[in-house]
């Protein structure tokens, strides 16, 4: 009895094949990595959009500190509201 020697799949092995089944694993494994690629750039757009919010309000809460005048002078001054709120402000 001649033994079938089993062989391990690699990961070459749709080199050997026709042309359809090469490109159909070509688009397969390529197909995993844009599902990939578009998860992470949602992810970051969603923090994107996060953190723009609340650099949104930041300004918004320091800008009516500063119209209302609602910060005692001894705590925080004027002055120190407006720059924290300026995004244009020179150090």
């Amino acid at each position: 009895m001649v033994l079938e020697e089993k062989k391990i799949p690699t990961y070459k092995d749709h080199l050997n094949k026709t042309f359809p089944e090469e490109l159909g694993y070509k688009i397969w494994i390529r197909k995993g990595a844009r599902f990939n690629a578009n998860k992470q750039l949602l992810k970051k757009i969603n923090l994107s959009n996060n953190a723009m919010g609340f650099l949104t309000v930041y300004l918004i809460i320091f800008g009516l500190f500063n119209v209302y005048q609602i910060s005692k002078p001894n705590i925080i001054s004027n002055d120190i509201i407006a720059s924290s709120s300026n995004s244009n402000h020179q150090l």
